[in-house]
């Protein structure tokens, strides 16, 4: 990647941002940081604020990434569900539920951004990854809430004695796969 031409206004956090993440780390964490694109982890970080403060309170949101040459790859619906389902495994309660599910979308916003900075994909596909992680992430909470109700609770019926699983609709731009990163998300249950 070439080196990317900051405004004036962005120079001195272009230059801080990566020097500051680099001295929190250890010094293996150093070197697998700087055997990728450095200078493209230093527009990561100069161009979304975010990304530099998730990174900063969790480096391993980045630093797995960049172990697992994850940052480029596509982002699909079964990635998302499977990383959740292996995550969600050993949960117990909902705080740690609450946990998992933030930490996951920070991982996939992280690479999403990555994605979108770096213009791997078009504006449609950054929309569709931002809309699948919300949609996989309402869609395992949904489960993992169901079946731990399900177990303190018993099965929910009908009038009949027919079970019935909760249904959520999403409505507006989750509804139509357009979230953007600053979208909220409208469901009806």
């Amino acid at each position: 990647m070439s080196n990317p031409i900051y405004p004036d206004c962005l120079k001195l956090r272009a230059s801080n941002t990566l020097n500051t993440f680099l001295n929190r780390l250890s010094v293996q964490d150093q070197e697998i940081l700087l055997e990728h694109d450095k200078l493209g982890i230093q527009k990561l970080f100069t161009l979304s604020d975010y990304v530099y403060q998730r990174c900063m309170t969790s480096p391993e949101l980045l630093l797995d990434q960049l172990k697992m040459n994850e940052l480029s790859k596509p982002i699909t619906k079964t990635r998302i569900r499977q990383t959740l389902q292996l995550a969600l495994l050993t949960i117990k309660d909902k705080t740690a539920l609450m946990e998992v599910l933030r930490k996951i979308r920070h991982r996939y916003l992280i690479r999403i951004i990555w994605q979108d900075i770096h213009h791997l994909v078009s504006f449609e596909s950054t929309l569709k990854a931002l809309s699948l992680l919300a949609d996989v992430c309402i869609e395992q909470a949904l489960s993992w809430l169901y079946e731990s109700y399900t177990h303190q609770y018993g099965t929910p019926c009908n009038d009949a004695g027919v079970p019935q699983q909760l249904m959520i609709l999403a409505l507006g731009k989750l509804g139509g796969y357009e979230l953007n990163f600053s979208s909220d998300v409208d469901l009806l249950f």
